[in-house]
């Protein structure tokens, strides 16, 4: 499954921008028959600042195979990515 959430080069943006990022892949991989669906779950405050947030992506696949992952961004109080992290 592509890691669709974490391209290194954009921990350091906001993370709109990273979602911006992730759509304009999940639009190119839909064009090889995959489909990609992102759920954010929720957010808790960090106590330093910033958030917990949890996503889940789920993969569809030609001939009806589907995967999940659930990923855990952390985000700076200026609204940066700070670290994701597949669980």
């Amino acid at each position: 499954m592509p890691s669709l959430l974490i391209p290194l080069m954009y921990l350091c943006n906001p993370l709109l921008e990273l979602a911006s990022q992730a759509e304009k892949q999940r639009i190119a991989e839909s064009r090889q028959g995959m489909m990609f669906t992102v759920d954010f779950v929720g957010a808790d405050a960090r106590p330093q600042g910033g958030q917990i947030r949890v996503y889940v992506l789920t993969m569809h696949q030609p001939h009806r195979l589907v995967e999940q992952r659930t990923y855990i961004v952390y985000t700076q109080t200026s609204g940066c990515v700070e670290d994701v992290k597949n669980i």
